[in-house]
Order: C-alpha cells, then structure tokens, then sequence
C-alpha cells in the first residue's frame, strides 16, 4: 500500500516539475513555459549563417515551425547580422529597434481650382474645388500647402481706368461636432491693373498646419473675399481660382500631408 502511494506522490510531483519550468529561479513564471532568473547573464540564439530571407536553410525546410527564431552571422544580399524569426509569410523577419524616432508621412490628397471665380467687392466667396474632408487614421499634424491665384479685369465701360485691388483668402477648420479648431489667412493687397496690360495673375502661398487625432473627422473650407478700398474699387472684377490665356493655365491649389507623431 505504501508504495502504491510514493507513486502516488511522484505523479503529482512530475505535474507540478512540468507545468512551468524555471532557470536559476525558484519562481518561474505561471504563464511562461520557461521563466530565467539570471541578473547577470544573457540567453544566446543558435548561430547559424541563413542563405536569404525567402530560404529556410540551413535549416529544415519540411519541419521548420512558425516562430523559431536564431542569430544570423551571414552578412549578405538582404540579410544583415542579428536576430531573425521564421513568419507566417515563409520568410525570415529580423526583430530590431530603430536607432531614431521617425515620423510616417503620407499624402492626403491635391486639390486644384476648375474655373475662374468673380469676388464682388466687399464680399466673400467659397471656394468650393478646395474644400474637402478628412478622418484622421491616427494622431498627429494635417499640413496645408495652399497656391491661391488672383488676377483683375475691368467691369463693362471702365476700361480706361487704372487701379487697385486686393484678395484676402480664408481657411477655417472644423471637427466634427462643427466647432473650429483653426482659422488662417493670407492676401495679396494691393495689386494693380493698368489700361491695355491684359489679365496678369498674382499668386499668394499659404502654409497652415494643425494638430489631428485618430478617429476625429474634421473639414476645411476656403474662402476668398475683396475688402480694398481704393478708388474705383468697385468698377473693376476681381478674380480667383483659374487664369487661363493663350499660353498658360494658372490654377489655385491646395496640397494636404499627414505627419504622424513620433514613433520609435
């Protein structure tokens, strides 16, 4: 009877030596299989001298398992020195830490203007070939690189007038809940027009940026207004968007790019 129950004993024994396993620790860890306890020593990989990325050698290329991993000492092609792991794509993929913080940079998208737009004076317009809206897929900053085109022509019967005018161009913001988070501006004032020079355009730049966070739908809307009030202000048409002529086509753009934050 008594050693029915010393092998009693030692099964439950063998159980318990087995569940999880320890290396200088008499705590392994309950939910790691192996659990080191070393303060001064390191695990070493097998070294071994891989082929290429796509080749399992020199190891086994009918039993290789998702996940072995080994320390790679061959320099060569697109395999450098360090430690690899066998994916579920059939290839080595190394396991490394970038050495910089970097930044994903993606562009969002391009706008450009289809037609020329009259600004009335002392009123304000939409420009509505550069409004768009965007989601952001993660934090960071939404860049806005704007090339607003301007240019003046005469109303019907003052043609013989010389003059100024200006183009004030407004960004606004929004999130989704339609409260503005951003509000910029840039001009071009004065510019002139003279008797028999024709249209000639008149460019302003733009470069806005504001912070975005992931899942957050935000809008932009552009606006173009004519506030100058020089003389004969009001007999000449101020113009945005689109100067086409016999040789050129100029058009009002807008450029978008996401800078994710830092990631290491």
């Amino acid at each position: 009877m008594r050693f029915y129950k010393y092998i009693l004993f030692y099964c439950f024994m063998s159980v318990s030596l087995f569940a999880q396993q320890g290396i200088n620790t008499t705590l392994p860890n309950p939910n790691a299989e192996l659990t080191l306890g070393s303060t001064d020593k390191g695990m070493l990989f097998n070294r071994v001298k891989l082929v290429s990325l796509n080749s399992p050698k020199p190891l086994s290329d009918t039993s290789l398992d998702v996940g072995v991993t080994v320390y790679n000492t061959n320099v060569t092609g697109d395999l450098t020195e360090g430690v690899y792991f066998w994916s579920s794509e059939k290839k080595w993929t190394k396991i490394y830490s970038k050495k910089t913080p970097t930044r994903l940079t993606n562009l969002v998208g391009y706008f450009r203007t289809k037609s020329s737009i009259e600004v009335p004076y002392q009123q304000s317009v939409q420009m509505k070939d550069l409004d768009f809206e965007y989601t952001a897929l993660e934090d960071g900053v939404l860049f806005l690189e704007y090339l607003m085109v301007a240019y003046v022509t005469y109303q019907p019967g003052n043609a013989t007038l010389q003059g100024a005018t200006d183009a004030l161009f407004e960004t606004i913001i929004t999130d989704s809940t339609k409260k503005e988070i951003s509000r910029e501006y840039c001009a071009i004032s004065p510019y002139m027009v003279v008797p028999g020079d024709g249209n000639k355009a008149v460019t302003a730049v733009g470069i806005y940026y504001v912070n975005v966070k992931r899942g957050e739908k935000y809008t932009v809307n552009t606006f173009a207004s004519n506030v100058y009030a020089g003389p004969n202000a009001n007999k000449f048409k101020n113009m945005v968007g689109n100067l086409v002529g016999p040789n050129s086509n100029y058009q009002s753009s807008l450029k978008v790019t996401f800078l994710s934050e830092l990631t290491n």
